[in-house]
């Protein structure tokens, strides 16, 4: 059965470092730096996938899922963009797109929550530079259908899953943050994390 494709829900967050904990609060003098963190939700599966394809910058991000995960097909499900200091934090949520399809009620939406206590820059040269995550969070509420309904509505429950991690990665290298499984044979999200410096 060919998949729907959804517009990307774009959110993007103003945080300032000012609320945060006093060890990730911005140094004093110090010149703030302005990043973009994007979140990229993927669906991975053995299915071949309908329109848009992965832009080239997550190409070797799936390739190397093909070989971890066994899996072949990769699509994007949701991107998230948030926009923070260096040293500052992000809090968001919202609701989405169905995410995967619902067997009696396809445009049932799901929910998303997104926080990372602190973003901040760490070592390394220009060309490496590192960007640590913590206090990451990420989850979904996705509808599951636990009754049919016998030719009725049908009965929908919410159930929540996600990713709670501390992570370090690249600056303007998208990363694998972890797996979320769908409840779907041969199916899984993954969550990619890319951090930019801002224009």
């Amino acid at each position: 059965m060919a998949r729907r494709t959804f517009p990307a829900l774009l959110t993007l967050v103003f945080a300032l470092g000012a609320a945060l904990p006093p060890a990730l609060a911005q140094e004093p003098g110090r010149e703030a730096t302005s990043l973009e963190v994007q979140i990229y939700l993927l669906v991975a599966s053995d299915e071949t996938p309908q329109g848009v394809q992965l832009p080239a910058s997550l190409e070797p991000v799936a390739k190397r899922l093909r070989g971890s995960l066994q899996l072949p097909n990769y699509r994007i499900a949701e991107t998230f963009l948030n926009r923070v200091t260096d040293h500052g934090g992000v809090q968001s949520s919202g609701v989405t797109a169905p995410l995967l399809p619902v067997q009696t009620s396809p445009s049932t939406p799901a929910f998303y929550t997104l926080a990372i206590q602190g973003v901040r820059i760490g070592s390394g040269t220009a060309a490496r530079k590192t960007v640590e995550l913590t206090g990451f969070r990420f989850g979904i509420r996705l509808p599951i259908v636990t009754s049919p309904g016998g030719g009725g509505a049908p009965s929908i429950q919410y159930e929540s899953v996600g990713i709670n991690t501390e992570v370090q990665l690249l600056m303007d290298v998208p990363s694998v943050v972890g797996t979320i499984n769908t409840g779907r044979p041969k199916e899984l999200f993954v969550v990619v994390a890319e951090v930019r410096q801002a224009n």
